[in-house]
């Protein structure tokens, strides 16, 4: 759980950033998110199922954000751009439900509106704002879950964090970030199609397992 104070700190601060809680009804007609004005009001009522030791790390926006804390919330149904991510964002909200994650923190490394991620360049300035995101959300333990090879190789860059190649296909590293200790995994996009299509299958799986790492880490820690 976060405070009210936090959690508008970062609605005001960074609007493409989210939390993974979405409603019941989530994707059918009239649910909550189908108005996106919506959904900030919406997950200051969550507060209490929020997980803030729990970060998911996209590149960028794919698309244009149309209200505050609704990226990774959309429920396009036609095939328009608005569609296409939509019907990705139903993939992530039922792989996070049923790895038993929701509640994480989600944002973007780059605010950048862009749907080719090869036209996206990372800087210095987008490690630093994401660092600032941790120091808000005020945890000294973080479960960092990157989507895609790019997001992980620039924190791994940032923090000179040595590498390591885990169990399905997993990739992770351990380091800090403004004195916060943080675990790092690299897992599929939820994105993945053509050719990629066949890792989504382990994508769920990845998440699962993370779940289940996290929990031993988090035991480690404590006991």
């Amino acid at each position: 759980m976060i405070d009210r104070e936090t959690f508008d700190t970062l609605a005001d601060e960074y609007p493409t950033a989210s939390w993974a809680i979405w409603s019941d009804d989530f994707p059918d007609e009239d649910c909550i998110e189908e108005d996106p004005t919506n959904i900030r009001d919406f997950l200051a009522e969550q507060r209490e199922r929020m997980d803030p030791n729990v970060v998911f790390v996209g590149l960028n926006p794919g698309g244009e954000i149309l209200a505050e804390l609704s990226n990774f919330h959309g429920i396009g149904q036609s095939m328009s751009d608005g569609g296409i991510y939509g019907k990705y964002d139903q993939r992530l909200e039922s792989y996070i439900r049923l790895a038993a994650l929701t509640g994480g923190y989600m944002t973007d490394l780059s605010p950048v509106e862009e749907p080719d991620a090869g036209n996206v360049t990372l800087t210095d300035s987008d490690y630093e704002s994401f660092a600032d995101q941790l120091c808000i959300l005020d945890q000294e333990h973080y479960t960092i879950i990157c989507f895609g090879n790019k997001v992980f190789d620039a924190l791994a860059d940032q923090t000179g964090a040595d590498v390591t190649d885990g169990p399905l296909s997993l990739r992770t590293f351990t380091a800090t970030i403004t004195d916060r200790s943080v675990r790092v995994y690299r897992v599929w996009h939820y994105s993945n199609w053509g050719a990629y299509q066949h890792k989504i299958d382990e994508l769920r799986t990845q998440l699962v397992y993370i779940a289940a790492e996290s929990i031993r880490d988090a035991r480690t820690i404590l006991w």
